[in-house]
């Protein structure tokens, strides 16, 4: 890499490239621990430096990370790239017109996504407040948080993530749509990302919703996981994504992005208070971007920036 150090505060990689975000990760989760307020970062060993970056450095033919080392175990899941079928087929039961035409999306580039719901001790730690309605709890989802909200909180964490060796040109933001339903689906194509469930029969195991939810939030991570290890995809909170709502356009596309001529963001996963219906993986909801509601939330990606 061209650089290596026992001691140093920070880390900056120019040009953005596998090897910097690799160094990132070792840094930030190989190396000991610092106290709080300093930036300064200590390498093990320069040795095991080396061992870890050809270790973990995994490229293929168009230079992008297929298994690379997870910055944050506890909190994050590698999403590869692939493709599925965004939207619901017209046999769907409960379906709405505006999870059609069914389109076929490639998503060429891989990201972290959180496995949670961003919850109210991490909003609060980066922003300074908790706006939430229901508190009393930290691993509550938060709340109460409009789409202006979320993208803040995202910006605020990355440059924080930066202070302590987040390579340039990395950044934290709410997952596109097309980002949200697939790792919603993981790899089914069912109503639900654990089966078609036709009679919800099954929903309570993975949802909070309005028939389990006692008509409030619960703590993130309680109910079953997707395939993919992410939690509460479906229920407890809405949560924002980063494209306009807009109209499918059918047949296929890579790296759909929303409307570009509109006035409403989306929401997905469904709510506490919504109905299984809108627990969903394809079902959508345009709303205006500064609404706040006690339903509405967010969970951040971490994905080369756009």
């Amino acid at each position: 890499m061209g650089w290596y150090a026992t001691e140093f505060s920070g880390l900056a990689v120019n040009p953005p490239d596998v090897e910097g975000l690799l160094a990132w990760q070792f840094l930030k989760y190989n190396c000991s621990r610092w106290p709080a307020g300093r930036t300064t970062l200590r390498l093990r060993s320069v040795a095991y430096f080396e061992m870890a970056i050809s270790k973990m450095k995994s490229v293929d033919s168009s230079n992008s990370i297929e298994t690379p080392m997870n910055p944050n175990p506890e909190h994050l899941v590698w999403i590869k790239p692939g493709t599925f079928t965004m939207g619901s087929p017209i046999i769907e039961v409960d379906r709405l017109l505006n999870e059609g035409p069914p389109t076929q999306v490639k998503l060429s580039q891989g990201f972290w996504m959180s496995k949670f719901e961003t919850n109210q001790t991490e909003y609060q730690s980066v922003i300074g407040t908790n706006p939430s309605y229901d508190k009393g709890d930290g691993n509550l989802p938060v709340e109460m948080v409009s789409w202006d909200d979320a993208i803040n909180y995202c910006r605020k964490l990355a440059e924080r993530e930066r202070a302590v060796g987040l390579p340039a040109g990395y950044e934290y933001r709410l997952p596109t749509e097309a980002e949200w339903e697939y790792a919603c689906r993981a790899g089914t194509t069912t109503r639900f990302g654990y089966g078609e469930d036709s009679g919800y029969a099954q929903l309570g195991d993975y949802a909070w919703y309005f028939s389990n939810s006692g008509n409030t939030t619960h703590p993130v991570g309680v109910k079953k996981p997707n395939a993919w290890g992410l939690y509460d995809m479906h229920g407890n909170v809405w949560e924002w994504c980063l494209d306009w709502y807009g109209d499918y356009l059918g047949g296929s596309m890579t790296d759909l992005r929303g409307s570009h001529a509109a006035s409403n963001r989306v929401f997905r996963g469904g709510s506490w208070g919504g109905n299984g219906r809108g627990c969903r993986s394809a079902f959508r909801v345009g709303s205006w971007p500064g609404n706040r509601g006690n339903g509405i939330g967010f969970r951040s990606v971490l994905a080369p920036g756009r």
